[in-house]
């Protein structure tokens, strides 16, 4: 699945999934975000949380730690493992305040981690500042894309090595002009030796 349209995402009210076993955690979680402008749709667990992310994108995910059918951890995790989900920013809120739950938070891809009981200006302002970092890593990412695909139409080579001369990027021409493949010529002392 492709990027989400910028120009979407700056139409319309950034929409949040928010996963928690706790129905009233919810409620009162979703009724301080749509006071903030935010869009909400609610999961009751990990399970759902991935089947209504698939269907929804939504822009950001929160999740609680602990839930049954389907944990935080492991929701995050799984989230992280789909294309779809590589980017999207996620914000645990969870009673789970020892190192180890820290630790297996972030270990399992959560971009930021909240104890309870929350304050909701803090939550709002952490909210809109993963949003904002999103949307300029999803500007970043077409705008790669974009270079790339005209480096890749030229005929000529380009390349970009490391100091040490270790390549790094090459164009799709370096195939017509030398007969190696890019991913045979990445990472190696190639020019070097070609130019020799």
């Amino acid at each position: 699945m492709t990027s989400p349209n910028l120009s979407e995402s700056h139409n319309r009210f950034p929409l949040i999934l928010i996963a928690d076993d706790d129905r009233f955690a919810r409620k009162i979680l979703s009724h301080t975000l749509e006071q903030s402008a935010y869009r909400i749709i609610e999961a009751k667990d990990g399970q759902q949380c991935l089947e209504l992310f698939l269907k929804h994108q939504p822009d950001i995910i929160i999740l609680d730690g602990k839930m049954p059918v389907m944990d935080g951890f492991t929701c995050c995790q799984k989230l992280r493992d789909l294309p779809e989900g590589q980017h999207v920013p996620i914000l645990m809120i969870t009673g789970l305040e020892d190192e180890a739950s820290i630790n297996q938070a972030f270990a399992a891809g959560t971009t930021d981690y909240i104890t309870k009981p929350i304050n909701s200006i803090v939550v709002v302002h952490r909210l809109q500042r993963m949003y904002e970092a999103s949307q300029s890593n999803i500007r970043l990412r077409i705008s790669e894309e974009e270079h790339r695909t005209l480096l890749n139409s030229l005929k000529e080579v380009v390349f970009k090595t490391t100091p040490e001369g270790k390549l790094t990027f090459l164009n799709t021409a370096w195939v017509e002009v030398t007969g190696f493949t890019v991913e045979e010529s990445l990472e190696n002392h190639f020019l070097i030796s070609f130019i020799l």
